[in-house]
């Protein structure tokens, strides 16, 4: 038997070894014929819980988040290859919400209106519907 390694130490190896299938993945999609580039979308759904949540997950109230806590929440990775699409395409504060859109819009043609890009948390576990607006909170959103 192995002893546990730290949990820092675990998410490093995760990490690692998730980095290089995406990787391989990705030069496996973009190996195809130049006129094929596909449409490549690698999205997060939101970023890390703030320490002060994991110390104490259920009275944490995202309505009284620091400041570095509710950005760093709210930092969402996205990654897009748009083959053909013109720098400047995706506007620099996009949100998740306006990814298919503009793709679907530019791609195929489905003339669908970008929604507002605002940023939204809940207040805490224990209200998991309840969703309030914090895109004034965030540098360069809205």
């Amino acid at each position: 038997d192995f002893p546990p390694l730290p949990s820092e130490e675990r998410y490093r190896q995760q990490l690692t070894y998730t980095n290089g299938q995406i990787l391989a993945l990705l030069d496996r999609l973009q190996a195809g014929p130049e006129d094929q580039d596909p449409i490549i979308v690698i999205q997060a759904d939101e970023g890390p819980y703030p320490e002060a949540m994991m110390a104490d997950e259920a009275t944490y109230d995202f309505l009284e988040a620091t400041q570095p806590d509710l950005e760093r929440k709210q930092m969402i990775l996205e990654a897009l290859s748009l083959p053909g699409m013109p720098p400047g395409t995706v506007p620099e504060h996009m949100t998740p919400v306006n990814t298919f859109r503009l793709i679907f819009d530019r791609y195929f043609g489905a003339d669908l209106p970008m929604l507002p890009d605002r940023a939204f948390v809940i207040r805490s576990n224990q209200h998991p519907y309840e969703f309030h607006d914090v895109t004034d909170r965030l540098p360069g959103a809205g």
